[in-house]
């Protein structure tokens, strides 16, 4: 270390100097030869400065041997010390060079590899282990050593085939740290690193063209020569695929390359494998054009082999395939270019990433706009556009580049051509799920390419998969509700759409009968008419197997599509019966999902003939009689219970619905229903579900079960009434009590509905029995109370938001006003008082009611009174209370609403007993009542105050009757009281009538016609809803709270002008008919025996006839059946009451 070790005497001096004068820099002595003296200044301080350096990084790793220094004397110890430590550092040095020569000769292996093959590379590798002169140099202190570690480094990087700034710079850097720290003349190596590469490639292509393609690999297979020679098997690979490239029609048949060629081009690709780097370097040569065109159609011919995929994408290539298509090339080069990229992006996301942020799209896009170009370029540029699209967060940019209107214009333009048109599709399809908010806008470009048409023809292709995706593309439109009707005319879609489902269990994709289902069903949401063709072609054989199907999904679809047909086509219930599709839908509710169940519910509904769920309907369209014998054969009622414990309170509604419904086919369903515990299901809705029109479709239920069956009454009775009279009277009248309190005073008030297994009552009056619920309730506990707390509710307008009584009455007549004050405070004002101070003890998160909340309560209790008034007990209890000064009190306010309800609510307690004079007592009552019926021309308020008038009337109080025949008979023609269901209301003269309940009620007259001759009657008409008027026989059967009324059995005919529909038998379809009816209109009913028909008229105006072959030996009686909240006036031709019309249809008398 000191100059003058012999281990060095034979090194070259410089060595020698370098060493000596890294000692004096790490210790500060030694030896310094003379050409790094200040006085010469030869040779630089910085390459030793740099192994100084190293050694002060190894000093703190270097130890003494302990043993040896325990042998010796302190002093040679010290010694020995200094000595071992400075010999350690000496080698630390060198072996830290030796680390950097293997690294930088492994980056040298390691180009070479990529450069001239894996052969080439090993062979270097056994020559850098193996050669002393290289071994001796890698850790010699020597400039030149130092040089050869960073020219070898520049070296390896500059064998790198892909050309860049920052490969450049890194060379030149290295080559300068060589020259300037290291050994100038290192520089003269710099120009060497193009190896003469142009004369090879001459002298092979030359090659190549002189021997042929077969002669040239067979001559460098055998001569093992191709390793020198790679642009010889550039030009031999290109000429044994003449540069072809497979189009979209020899794809399909696989004949494009001729077996020799295809076997000599093979040949070469597997061997060519070590010469990527060669041939990356020919597609980036700019001079030699033909060259470059050669290699880019072997850089495409490799990218046949998967594996050799991610090293050209490794050595650039696709940045190089990028610069080809952005670059003017020829359209040979062009589809190279996008062939070889197609395959390396393919399953790629991130590369399709790169290849976006490039800008190769916008060339891309180019080719396909452009029909100059050729078919086969078109079409892998299209492929590449369909790998694009599968990545969806590209899809904005595609969207962005016009990419969808590219696309559909191409799918016009590419027709015949099935590759590409699946192409489009599916990129299309990919597109359109994911538009936004100008979805609408972006699909109807697309509309007004006809794309409509070009989808029809996808559709009859033999492809299956283009059909596939023309279905999609459907769907994407159809589910946006663009274009759908137009997608439903294209001729033989809905066949082509059936057949497309496949059966759930035959192993095909699972995604294509969940887009055809889906498909389906938009395509026939409000389209009566696709219904029916896809009905034709078997819809429900296709879509039945799904209703138990594992798919979620497809089943969901399937179940709505069942749904709309069942609905709208009455044709398809039979069908459905017969395939066993409600044994299926039953089986499905027993696990399927909420949304599928409440398809279900609904289905059953529609069966049972009622009004839907999900479209609520107030009356059924069709009654169909001839499916209840099935559904009552089945298990409906498990379905029905599972829809009722539910936790879905729109599926519990249907389940309550159809308890309703079966409950009304007969008494025997009934029971059947309580013996699965429904009164128990049922009356938890009613108290506890908390949803308002589903506690009053429970009570509906129940009430009805209740009527059918008397042995039920008591168990209603216990599980149901007694809570909710106690509910009601525990409520307070605060704000939030309101919703619940209404909620309960409705459902109790359906149980309180006149029995109708008891006789009607006397002429003239209601039927005035009681509600069996009146015999359990205790009058003291229960009834008394609750009876307290209808007249509180009826005196809440007369309290003031301060909580006082109120003294002005706004809008009121001042006359009126000295009246209402006097009975208010001469009457109630205890009552009120009470009632007020206990609003105003009310705590402060306790609101009380507002007035108009306030009002609706004493509406609600005015409903309540008239079933109430049935009990005499309570009846008395009203009087007591003075009830007709309310009555007349609530009339005098300016509440249309409230006064309306008040008059027929004191019509009908008149009708049930209510004392006549206890009302005339009332002081002004009479003129009050007069004055404000002359003011209100409502339906209700004329006929309920034509009631209390009547009641006001002599008992022998009658009109003249009306003669029924054609001889001067003195029968008079009226409602027949035996005949009227329960809820029905009738005038004193039983000429008109009204139904203000929840159910259909019905009645005939008690007069018939037949045999001969024509016979006409008309009705005055109080309102515009549902009524259904017409003939009936004495066969003919109501059932108010199934819906089953005039017309809708086969012992009836009817016409409805509310949904301009006529109605006979259980299942009526084809049912269109007249006109829109509106208050007030004359409808005229004609009976034809000569000719048997039947015929109505609309306000004289003749609509034509509705039925034929009425049989003439049958009795037939007039009818009507009426909607809640409905009326009408009877007129058969006699002298009070004579018809309007009769000239028009050539009746001069009621015949």
């Amino acid at each position: 270390t000191n100059g003058g070790d012999q281990a060095g005497s034979n090194a070259e001096p410089a060595e020698h100097g370098a060493r000596d004068l890294t000692h004096f820099l790490l210790y500060g002595n030694g030896f310094r030869t003379w050409e790094y003296a200040p006085e010469f200044n030869i040779r630089s301080w910085s390459y030793a400065g740099l192994h100084a350096v190293l050694g002060l990084v190894a000093i703190p790793f270097v130890g003494f041997d302990n043993k040896v220094a325990h042998t010796v004397s302190l002093h040679y110890r010290k010694a020995i010390y200094h000595k071992s430590r400075q010999i350690g550092v000496f080698y630390a040095i060198r072996a830290i060079l030796a680390i950097m020569c293997a690294f930088v000769e492994y980056q040298l292996v390691v180009a070479t590899r990529k450069w001239y093959g894996r052969q080439i590379a090993n062979w270097l590798l056994l020559y850098l282990i193996f050669a002393p002169g290289m071994t001796a140099a890698s850790t010699a202190y020597l400039t030149s050593s130092f040089s050869m570690y960073f020219m070898t480094l520049a070296f390896s990087c500059w064998l790198n085939p892909t050309a860049s700034i920052k490969r450049i710079a890194t060379v030149v850097g290295l080559t300068c740290c060589s020259v300037l720290i290291g050994w100038p003349f290192s520089g003269a190596f710099f120009r060497h690193t193009g190896f003469g590469r142009s004369k090879s490639i001459i002298s092979g292509k030359h090659l190549a063209q002189k021997v042929g393609v077969v002669g040239t690999v067979g001559y460098f297979i055998a001569a093992g020569k191709i390793a020198s020679q790679p642009s010889i098997a550039v030009s031999a690979i290109e000429m044994a695929g003449d540069g072809s490239i497979p189009s979209s029609t020899e794809q399909n048949s696989g004949h494009h390359i001729r077996p020799q060629k295809r076997k000599a081009k093979q040949s070469l690709v597997n061997r060519i494998d070590d010469y990527f780097g060669e041939i990356m370097l020919f597609c980036w040569d700019q001079k030699d054009v033909e060259l470059r065109e050669k290699a880019i159609c072997v850089v495409q011919q490799l990218t046949r082999i998967e594996s050799n995929r991610s090293r050209i994408v490794k050595w650039g290539g696709l940045k190089m395939l990028a610069n080809v298509i952005r670059s003017p090339n020829s359209d040979r080069t062009y589809r190279n270019a996008v062939v070889a990229l197609y395959r390396l992006i393919m399953q790629h996301n991130r590369r399709k990433v790169f290849v976006v942020k490039s800008g190769v799209l916008d060339k891309i896009i180019s080719f396909l706009k452009d029909e100059s170009f050729s078919n086969d370029l078109r079409y892998w540029s299209l492929l590449v556009v369909h790998q694009l699209s599968l990545l969806e967060s590209l899809h904005a940019i595609l969207i962005l580049k016009q990419m969808i209107p590219i696309l559909g214009l191409m799918t016009r333009s590419t027709f015949g051509n099935s590759n590409m048109q699946k192409y489009c599709l599916h990129s299309l399809v990919r597109l359109i799920s994911s538009l936004g908010t100008d979805a609408q806008k972006k699909l109807s470009e697309l509309i007004d390419l006809n794309i409509v048409s070009i989808i029809g023809g996808c559709l009859k292709n033999d492809d299956g998969e283009l059909v596939s995706w023309a279905v999609f593309f459907i769907q994407e439109f159809v589910t946006r509700d663009i274009a759908r009707v137009e997608f439903a005319k294209i001729r033989g879609i809905a066949k082509i759409l059936v057949d497309t489902i496949d059966h759930p269990i035959s192993g095909a994709e699972s995604f294509m009968p969940r887009v055809t289902l889906r498909t389906l069903k938009c395509l026939a949401v409000r389209n009566n008419e696709f219904q029916q063709e896809i009905l034709k072609f078997g819809v429900l054989k296709k879509i039945i197997p799904f209703l138990e199907s594992g798919d979620t999904e497809a089943q969901f679809w399937a179940i709505s599509l069942l749904h709309d047909i069942i609905e709208n086509i009455p044709e398809s219930h039979e069908k459905f019966f017969s395939m066993k599709g409600l044994d299926a839908l039953i089986r499905m509710t027993n696990t399927a999902a909420a949304d599928v169940c409440l398809y279900a519910s609904n289905i059953f509904v529609f069966l049972c003939g009622i009004g839907g769920i999900l479209e609520v309907v107030t009356v059924a369209d069709d009654l169909i009689g001839k499916n209840r014998q099935t559904i009552l054969q089945s298990d409906i009622l498990s379905s029905i219970v599972i829809f009722c414990q539910s936790h879905e309170s729109d599926i519990q509604y249907g389940g309550a619905l159809l308890m309703l419904n079966i409950a009304t086919f007969s008494d025997e369903s009934a029971l059947n229903i309580a013996d699965r515990e429904g009164i128990e299901i049922l009356s938890d809705l009613v108290l506890n579900s908390g949803r308002q029109d589903l506690q009053v479709v429970a009570a509906k239920a129940l009430s009805t079960m209740a009527r059918k069956e008397s042995e039920i009454h008591d168990v209603v009775f216990q599980l149901v009434i007694d809570p909710l009279v106690e509910a009601i009277n525990s409520l307070t009248f605060i704000a939030k009590n309101s919703s619940e309190l209404h909620t309960l005073m409705e459902c109790f008030q359906i149980f309180l509905q006149p029995d109708f297994l008891k006789p009607p009552g006397e002429s003239g009056s209601l039927k005035c029995s009681e509600a069996f619920i009146f015999n359990n309730l205790n009058w003291t506990l229960v009834t008394e109370p609750l009876c307290m707390r209808v007249i509180d509710m009826l005196l809440l307008p007369f309290i003031t938001n301060s909580f006082g009584i109120e003294d002005a009455f706004s809008g009121v007549p001042p006359s009126e006003v000295i009246l209402l004050k006097r009975d208010i405070h001469t009457f109630f004002a205890d009552r009120i008082e009470a009632v007020a101070n206990t609003l105003s003890e009310l705590s402060a998160d306790e609101t009380p009611m507002d007035a108009s909340t306030r009002y609706f309560f004493s509406f609600k209790a005015l409903n309540l009174l008239i079933y109430l008034f049935q009990n005499d007990n309570a009846r008395f209890f009203f009087e007591a209370n003075s009830i007709s000064v309310i009555f007349v009190s609530l009339i005098r306010l300016t509440s249309k609403l409230l006064a309306n309800q008040a008059i027929s609510t004191l019509a009908m307690c008149l009708a049930q007993g209510l004392s006549r004079s206890s009302l005339l007592n009332v002081t002004g009552s009479t003129k009050t009542i007069l004055n404000y019926l002359l003011t209100e021309n409502s339906a209700s308020a004329n006929f309920y105050g034509s009631l209390i008038f009547d009641n006001f009337a002599d008992s022998t109080y009658s009109f003249s009757p009306a003669q029924f025949s054609d001889t001067n008979s003195t029968q008079s023609v009226e409602i027949s009281l035996s005949t009227v269901t329960p809820y029905l209301f009738w005038s004193r003269n039983k000429m008109e009538i009204r139904n203000d309940s929840w159910t259909f009620e019905s009645a005939r007259t008690n007069a018939s016609v037949s045999k001969k001759g024509k016979f006409a009657y008309e009705i005055v008409l109080r309102t515009d809803g549902i009524i259904q008027v017409g003939w009936a026989t004495a066969s003919c059967t109501f059932d108010p709270e199934g819906g089953e009324g005039v017309g809708d059995n086969e012992h009836s005919y009817a016409f409805d002008g509310n949904r301009m529909k006529k109605w006979h038998s259980y299942f009526t379809s084809n049912n269109e008919y007249g006109e829109q009816w509106s208050a007030n209109d004359v409808i005229t009913v004609l009976i034809d025996f000569d000719e048997q028909t039947v015929s109505f008229l609309l306000n004289g105006k003749n609509l034509g006839i509705a039925f034929t072959e009425v049989n003439p030996e049958l009795d037939w009686y007039p009818a009507v059946s009426l909607a809640g909240g409905q009326g009408c006036v009877f007129y058969f031709g006699g002298a009070t009451d004579p018809l309007k019309f009769v000239q028009t249809i050539g009746c001069s008398r009621f015949r």
